[in-house]
């Protein structure tokens, strides 16, 4: 990650003395997202102890892709699809979870407010944004294991090894887009998010988690004039 962030470092040095950009109206944007989940690994509930969903993956990877288009010099309002998986799920003080993975799918209207391009300067090239998103998706459980045992004059009766269930929260998102080329550019991002979800294989009501974002933008619709 210093790596990265060294790279990112350099290339605004390099860039912004360099030929002046075009503005322009829409961005895409597709990257990827280093997850961490927040919470407590255990869930306390009177005088019961079981252990936590969300907070207990290790493995956690999320791909995004966004489409913003730009109101006015200050703002700008647009679409995400965020995908993220989870699993190496593991509790020192249990294995009720062990081997499965969670799958979710979010989609988010995003308002941006950023910086003003200018046709001199660093903003001809950085952005520096801030972004509120409200969100809604889907969270797919997959168990490696029955969560129970149980038995009835037949013998094991079958459980469910599966759940979709569907979650809803808030997302703030602060960060820079440099931009390379007229066409091309890069952002760096760091994101919260909150969210609240409803199952009946596992107890947690709400997750949040942070995302570092890094990926690749795309500028569309030049318009040196745009604003005049």
């Amino acid at each position: 990650m210093k790596k990265i962030i060294s790279i990112i470092l350099l290339s605004m040095l390099y860039f912004t003395t360099n030929a002046q950009l075009i503005d322009n109206r829409i961005d895409l944007s597709l990257g990827v997202g280093y997850i961490s989940f927040f919470g407590d690994r255990k869930i306390k509930e009177d005088n019961f102890i079981s252990p936590s969903l969300y907070p207990n993956y290790s493995d956690l990877r999320e791909l995004s892709f966004k489409v913003l288009v730009k109101q006015n010099k200050l703002y700008s309002l647009g679409l995400s699809l965020n995908s993220l998986d989870a699993s190496g799920w593991k509790n020192s003080g249990s294995s009720l979870y062990d081997n499965s993975k969670i799958k979710q799918v979010g989609l988010s209207p995003v308002m941006q407010i950023h910086t003003k391009f200018t046709e001199i300067g660093v903003f001809n090239r950085i952005k520096i944004f801030l972004e509120i998103a409200p969100t809604i998706g889907l969270s797919e459980l997959a168990l490696s294991n029955p969560l129970f045992d149980i038995q009835d004059q037949n013998g094991s009766v079958p459980q469910p090894m599966d759940s979709r269930d569907l979650f809803y929260g808030i997302k703030s998102n602060v960060g820079f887009e440099l931009s390379l080329t007229r066409a091309f550019g890069l952002y760096f991002s760091y994101s919260i998010q909150q969210n609240w979800v409803k199952s009946k294989l596992y107890n947690d009501s709400k997750f949040s988690y942070s995302n570092l974002g890094l990926g690749l933008v795309v500028r569309l619709e030049k318009n040196k004039r745009f604003y005049y």
